[in-house]
């Protein structure tokens, strides 16, 4: 995978320092590529969509001024739309009924165990659809649980105010913990998954 940073970017312009630029995009660009892949399975058409994302953002911080501090925010604004725009397609080109992955279905695939069953998977895809979070809650466990944003950055996507998203993940986290088949995931608010070791079952 070439590194955006390495290719024509908006560094210089509007009096952005060119070494924030390349930092600011370093640190995001694993992550956004990841957001992408974990949505899109097909791997050529998630490239694509991950080049179209930085295309897009590139122009956008050529027309207007935009501090790198930004820069997360910002593209994983546009990738989540360049997402939407591909499954809206694909809809169309294949005249089914395709849809991306679902936060629930994220959540789980990123909970799941390789020792689990397919019959475990299901069953938890379906114990976190069912659990009582709202669609922020369980957006924002998705940004910092599965796609490692941290919590600033998560408020920043989501629009919000930092203390806001740790008010969505703390309440996010008790409702996992008290909903039977997910209270064994204590650390569904962080970054890292704790689950209680279970009988039979080897880390």
């Amino acid at each position: 995978m070439t590194d955006p940073a390495e290719s024509e970017s908006p560094s210089g312009h509007d009096g952005r320092d060119p070494l924030a630029v390349v930092l600011a995009l370093d640190q995001v660009q694993d992550r956004l590529h990841s957001y992408v892949r974990r949505r899109i399975s097909d791997v050529h058409d998630a490239e694509a969509v991950y080049w179209e994302t930085f295309e897009a953002f590139s122009a956008y911080v050529d027309a207007r001024p935009c501090p790198p501090a930004d820069f997360c925010r910002l593209l994983f604004g546009i990738a989540s739309k360049k997402v939407a725009d591909y499954w809206r397609a694909e809809r169309r080109r294949r005249h089914s009924i395709l849809v991306e992955p679902s936060d629930a279905h994220l959540l789980a695939q990123k909970w799941s165990s390789p020792y689990e069953t397919v019959e475990q998977r299901v069953d938890l895809v379906r114990a976190v659809a069912e659990a009582p979070l709202d669609d922020r809650m369980r957006r924002a466990l998705v940004l910092v649980a599965v796609d490692q944003l941290s919590q600033d950055e998560a408020a920043a996507v989501m629009g919000i105010h930092r203390s806001k998203i740790r008010r969505l993940l703390a309440k996010a986290g008790e409702v996992i913990r008290s909903h039977g088949r997910l209270d064994e995931y204590a650390g569904a608010d962080g970054a890292e998954r704790t689950r209680r070791e279970s009988p039979g079952v080897q880390p």
